[in-house]
């Protein structure tokens, strides 16, 4: 089933004040060790350049929710690109999979807009309803579902 999708064009947003992850990981010797080339490639790449992928595997909830919201284009543009072929990164698997459980990207996904909370769940439900059982598989139906439902509360209680 082929689902025409609208064309994306969600704005960018300005860097995030405080930075793009919680103090609590971007302070922490041993998570600044282990992550040091992924926080530098973040936090210094131009946003039009971010691609998210198996390179930079920040888990997202290292990130504040306005680093969330920050590269929620880049999110869902991943989310996209997964869909065509047929594999998500592991961070991505990992984003869908906490949208109604994780706090900060909770609270992100309360600053989008809703027209870009419909794009970001017609791209799940496509995953979901369209021909890629490698993609059900990977991320799991019950949290694609459970991910729906959450972002259909959000659109429709504004």
């Amino acid at each position: 089933m082929e689902v025409n999708m609208p064309f994306l064009k969600i704005t960018y947003r300005d860097y995030p004040k405080k930075g793009l992850f919680k103090k609590l990981y971007r302070e922490n010797i041993y998570k600044i060790e282990e992550f040091k080339d992924e926080f530098k490639y973040y936090e210094y790449t131009p946003i039009e350049k971010i691609i998210i992928d198996e390179h930079n595997l920040v888990p997202f909830i290292f990130f504040s929710p306005e680093g969330i919201n920050y590269l929620m284009p880049k999110i869902i543009d991943s989310i996209s690109n997964g869909i065509r072929n047929d594999d998500i990164p592991v961070n991505i698997e990992e984003f869908i999979i906490n949208i109604p459980t994780a706090e900060n990207i909770t609270h992100a996904l309360n600053l989008l807009k809703k027209d870009e909370l419909i794009i970001l769940k017609k791209y799940l439900e496509r995953i979901l309803f369209g021909s890629s059982s490698n993609l059900i598989q990977q991320i799991g139906e019950h949290y694609l579902f459970r991910s729906i439902e959450y972002l259909e509360k959000l659109i429709n209680n504004p």
